[in-house]
């Protein structure tokens, strides 16, 4: 199934960031209050582009859906894309990012991750125009095509340390992490996930972002996780409904 990604709204909100209250406790303690003071002045971004979901309408094969072990229940098989853009203070740099799903469902059975992209360090997450999903859940992204061949080309050779968490469960989550030849994690970074949905249920989802922001000029790094307020996550919730574009 090829899905064109052109017509995604391009609109991203800022996810609000702040430092775990224990580590802020911890640092006033162990006498660094000039870095923690300077850390705090700085604006460590990340941006996400709202969760589209798409229905998943090819016919699996046995062996995937053997694999998957769904319990007896119709599942509707569900894509969802977004986009997280890290965008570090020109002090600071980000060591690391971690991308979070939480998939929920009002009834007792809850949705279940089958597939992650990215899963390694040389998939393909920069300038991506579409993206085919075949029948055993393999995401294949295409790559659009830039004026700027040079700059292009750059994008594809930047790869993060990648790890995945969480497929076959109710909480999948990407772990991207700086290399000594890419040394910080920064810009766009395309996510996709299948899942597979009680067609009976009312599923939906959050999303939640950490990450380590760390001064340039000296070694102090500050833990920053999603900030969470009386309703929830704010504008990271989304229902696991699709709906054609």
């Amino acid at each position: 199934m090829l899905i064109d990604l052109s017509a995604l709204p391009e609109n991203r909100f800022e996810v609000e960031l702040e430092p775990p209250e224990q580590f802020l406790e911890e640092s006033r303690g162990r006498d660094l209050q000039a870095e923690l003071r300077l850390m705090l002045t700085k604006r460590n971004r990340v941006a996400v582009r709202p969760p589209v979901v798409r229905p998943f309408t090819e016919l699996l094969d046995a062996d995937t859906l053997a694999q998957l072990d769904l319990p007896g229940h119709d599942y509707d098989f569900v894509t969802v894309f977004t986009t997280v853009d890290c965008r570090p203070d020109p002090a600071c740099q980000f060591n690391w990012l971690r991308v979070e799903f939480s998939l929920k469902s009002e009834e007792g059975s809850w949705p279940v991750a089958c597939r992650l992209f990215p899963e390694r360090a040389e998939d393909h997450v920069k300038r991506v125009h579409a993206v085919e999903v075949g029948t055993d859940l393999t995401i294949a992204p295409l790559p659009g095509l830039s004026v700027n061949h040079s700059s292009s080309m750059e994008a594809e050779r930047i790869h993060y340390r990648v790890m995945t968490f969480g497929r076959f469960g109710s909480d999948p989550a990407w772990h991207f992490a700086r290399t000594e030849v890419v040394p910080e994690v920064i810009g766009d970074i395309f996510l996709v996930l299948v899942v597979a949905v009680p067609a009976v249920a009312h599923a939906t989802a959050s999303l939640s972002v950490s990450a380590e922001a760390q001064l340039k000029s000296v070694p102090f790094t500050l833990p920053l996780i999603t900030k969470r307020s009386g309703n929830g996550l704010r504008g990271l919730d989304f229902p696991l409904c699709p709906r054609e574009l």
